[in-house]
């Protein structure tokens, strides 16, 4: 027993240690190697104490080794951009001001929900309400609104995502799918061709295309039928 409270002692501080020198970074900051790094870590630093007959030094030396291989390749990231771009990857705008770019997402192996999801946690609720959305390196969503656009007063539904059309908003919506058509006729595209079309209680209509600039509408249809 007290050879399992001293192993786990000095691995716990040599845990500390490894991980206070490699920088002072939340979870959710971490760059994909320093995310691979943690896992390695953690899980070699459990086997010692888990098992009884694993030696204390076999669980430290790892630690110290991939401490070291963090430090080598932070050196690289910082010397040379190419490597930076090979350990890092690079950003990528998945708004721009002529709506969201679906080959960014693809790139970045998001759904257009992802990316609606992504939106709303940073406080925008329509993709129109947003000028440029950059996926950084390490997994978050930057944004910059659109200059002087208005507050949302409503939650949008959507009602088209990825070629595919929600029930489930429609329904909330208290629609036709008629008008979904209705929509999307002036604009020569059918139900695959678009890659998100939101659509507000009172009948404000955003509609992004699969390749092109989104579309900003109304629903006189839905207007009335809610006034």
């Amino acid at each position: 027993m007290l050879d399992l409270f001293i192993k786990s002692t000095v691995i716990f501080f040599a845990l500390l240690l490894a991980v206070r020198l490699m920088g002072k970074r939340q979870l959710g900051e971490l760059q994909p190697f320093e995310f691979v790094i943690t896992l390695l870590i953690a899980n070699v630093a459990s086997v010692p104490i888990a098992d009884r007959t694993v030696p204390v030094v076999d669980g430290v030396i790892p630690i110290i080794t991939l401490y070291f291989g963090h430090c080598i390749v932070v050196w690289l990231a910082l010397v040379s951009i190419r490597a930076r771009r090979i350990i890092n990857g690079k950003p990528l705008t998945l708004i721009t001001p002529d709506g969201i770019d679906s080959d960014a997402l693809k790139k970045a192996h998001m759904s257009i929900n992802d990316l609606v999801s992504a939106l709303r946690q940073q406080g925008y609720f329509t993709p129109d309400s947003v000028q440029y959305a950059i996926l950084e390196t390490n997994g978050k969503v930057s944004v910059m609104p659109v200059s002087g656009a208005e507050e949302p007063t409503e939650l949008p539904y959507t009602v088209i995502a990825e070629g595919k059309i929600m029930e489930r908003s429609i329904a909330l919506l208290k629609m036709d799918k008629f008008i979904v058509f209705e929509l999307l006729e002036p604009h020569d595209l059918g139900i695959a061709d678009v890659l998100l079309l939101t659509v507000s209680p009172s009948g404000k209509v955003f509609i992004q295309p699969n390749k092109g600039r989104y579309i900003q509408g109304r629903s006189e249809s839905l207007s009335r039928s809610h006034s």
